[in-house]
């Protein structure tokens, strides 16, 4: 019996028709794992890849099912050309139709398998190297401390940047008299230098409407007063 690799099973197999008879499936993923993986010498004979000399009694013990039910699987596969069964006076020769759909050449053993395995380990691994210093020098990150967000440069914007957002906005501010004055003072807030110009319209249009309010409460339109 095969001890070492695997065996490839499709997710099509959801549709078989016999997958939700559970003795049957059991019995074909049985005899797909244990079948030979390449031909060998059995007394005398040569019993090929897809091939494995077992009795009833034999795949009822190694399955935990009875005999009846292993009869009865194997009727079910024989019938839909699942599995071919011989039977002598010696012994009883089951074949997996099709073998090579389950059980490509050159991955049976398990020191292939780990050998393949581990190679594809080791190239995922050096792309994740290869990721992860480029995500390093993209955010300076230095001895695997946290990213340091690199600040983006002011970008002054144009005449008509301001006046599309005005208009945006709705709002009663001058875009000339907003780009003079900060062209005049370099595009600085207070000492600092300027980091979102229409936050700083927001801030002029604040300041208009508390100017304005200021207004209106010195003509006597404070709180509580009755206009006409």
């Amino acid at each position: 019996m095969l001890e070492n690799g695997f065996v490839q099973l499709h997710r099509s197999i959801l549709d078989w028709e016999w997958y939700g008879d559970i003795n049957t499936t059991r019995l074909f993923i049985h005899l797909l794992l244990t079948a030979n993986y390449e031909p060998k010498p059995w007394k005398g004979i040569t019993i090929d890849r897809g091939q494995r000399v077992a009795s009833y009694g034999k795949l009822a013990e190694e399955t935990g099912l009875s005999i009846k039910q292993i009869r009865a699987s194997i009727r079910h596969l024989k019938r839909t050309g699942e599995v071919a069964h011989t039977a002598t006076s010696k012994y009883g020769l089951f074949t997996v139709k099709n073998y090579d759909r389950y059980q490509t050449q050159g991955t049976q053993t398990g020191s292939q398998v780990g050998t393949q395995m581990g190679s594809q380990r080791a190239v995922k691994g050096q792309q994740c190297n290869k990721d992860n210093k480029a995500i390093k020098k993209k955010y300076n990150i230095i001895g695997g401390k946290s990213p340091i967000a690199q600040p983006q440069k002011f970008q002054k914007p144009t005449l008509e940047e301001v006046q599309a957002y005005c208009r945006e906005r709705g709002n009663a501010i001058s875009p000339e008299r907003f780009m003079d004055y900060y062209e005049s003072n370099g595009w600085k807030v207070g000492k600092s230098q300027m980091k979102d110009w229409k936050a700083a319209i927001r801030n002029w249009e604040r300041r208009n409407n508390q100017e304005a309010n200021q207004q209106v409460e010195c003509l006597g339109y404070g709180k509580g007063a009755v206009r006409l």
